[in-house]
Formats: structure tokens, C-alpha cells, sequence
């Protein structure tokens, strides 16, 4: 559990990695939200098998921050559903691993990335709130260019440690940083926060049988979902 100050102003941070032919290299981002309220980590969770009534399932609300023109479509069964609005938010589940399709990428008409990604953890804000603070994954036009062209990137989205973290507000968008050839990207971040997502991209075109059984999922502009 993490408790936070009204007045401060936690932040998203994210570990980029690439690799491939190039050196390896890392980015830091912060996304400073101004939170004052406690928010806690549940980690990965299953539910009860135990026999007694499963709940519905809790999704965490994910907001997709990719270039202009570009937009992310969630897999449904062997293809995929329509793009979510820019800036758009789309409700996970902790523990499930989605695959995506971004399309309408600038500078590469015609050219589509099949990425996934992994809830580790989700946030718990005052309830009502929950699509006021969603957890933000960010993709730059440099992660889709180094992925067009063959490299591997990875990136942990984490919450930055009250215990390390300025408490001062920071105007940088980005902090970068080199890590070195085999680190562990994710036992990196552990060192930096929380992790709570993870996000591969790389050039390899999937077939259904790599879609991970098209988890349930919400699209919450249009109040739909594929969980039944």
C-alpha cells in the first residue's frame, strides 16, 4: 500500500528498452497526476477456485497514448475489433496478457504492429473515480520506428516509490537512462516503484493462435464489452 499526500504529485514512469541490432537503450517517462487519495497495489490475482460464486470480473481502465492518426484494436476471437478512440479507455484485467493491432501509423501507411500487454497491478482510487486515473501506457513515434525496423521493445509502466520519488512537481516529460545488454528490464523497475504493466512490441505478424484466447475486455467510449 501506498499512501500519498493531497498536494503531491505521484508519477507514471516508464522503462523503454529496445533491442536488435542496436545497443540497448532506456527511457524513463513520467506522467505526473496530482492523486490525493491512497492507492493499492493488488498484484496478480486469479480467482477463487474454490466452489462458491466467482464476482464479475474488476477491470483497471488503461489509457493508450499513441502518435497522431495511430489507434489500437483489441483482439476478439481470430481478428480484431474496432480501433479505440485516441486517448480512448479500454478496461483490463490484472493478470491477462492482450494483444493489440496499431494501424494508421505516421510515415508508414500500410504497416501494422501486433504488440501485448500485461496488467502486474492496478490502482484503486475513491470509487466513481476509477476512469479519472487510469493506468497510462505511452507509445512514442520512436518505439513503433525501432519496432518497423526490427528491433524488440519493452516497456514497464510503474509508480514511482513516495520513498525515492521528488516531491516536487517536474515540467521534463521524459527521463532517459542506459541500462545494460541483458539486464532485466522489470527487476530494474522493482528497483525504481511499483510495476504495473508491461508492453512488447516487435515486427513479427501473429496468427490467432498468439492472440492469448482474446481476454475479456471493456471499451468504455462506447459501453461494450466482450465478457459475457
Amino acid at each position: 500500500m501506498v499512501s500519498l499526500a493531497p498536494g503531491l504529485a505521484p508519477g507514471y514512469a516508464v522503462i523503454h528498452i529496445s533491442t536488435g541490432q542496436a545497443p540497448w537503450l532506456t527511457t524513463m517517462k513520467r506522467f505526473l497526476l496530482t492523486i490525493g487519495c491512497v492507492l493499492v497495489f493488488a498484484g496478480t490475482t486469479a480467482f477463487s477456485q474454490e466452489n462458491r460464486p466467482v464476482p464479475a470480473p474488476r477491470f483497471q481502465p488503461v489509457q493508450f497514448r499513441l502518435p497522431e492518426g495511430a489507434a489500437p484494436s483489441f483482439a476478439v476471437g481470430t481478428t480484431f475489433a474496432d480501433p479505440i478512440a485516441p486517448d480512448g479507455l479500454v478496461g483490463l484485467l490484472v493478470g491477462s496478457t492482450y494483444r493489440f493491432r496499431i494501424g494508421n501509423i505516421p510515415y508508414h501507411e500500410g504497416r501494422e504492429l501486433y504488440p501485448t500487454v500485461r496488467l502486474l497491478g492496478r490502482l484503486d482510487p475513491p470509487p466513481g473515480k476509477e476512469t479519472k486515473f487510469p493506468i497510462v501506457v505511452d507509445l512514442t513515434q520512436e518505439d513503433l520506428e525501432l519496432a518497423l525496423a526490427g528491433k524488440f521493445v519493452t516497456r514497464i509502466v510503474y509508480l514511482e516509490s513516495p520513498t525515492s520519488a521528488s516531491p516536487v512537481r517536474s515540467d521534463e516529460n521524459r527521463i532517459s537512462q542506459d541500462v545494460p545488454q541483458g539486464a532485466d528490464p522489470l527487476a530494474v523497475a522493482e528497483t525504481l516503484g511499483r510495476p504495473i504493466a508491461v508492453v512488447r512490441i516487435g515486427s513479427r505478424i501473429p496468427d490467432p493462435t498468439a492472440f492469448f484466447g482474446s481476454p475479456h475486455y471493456v471499451n468504455y467510449e462506447l459501453q461494450i464489452t466482450n465478457y459475457e
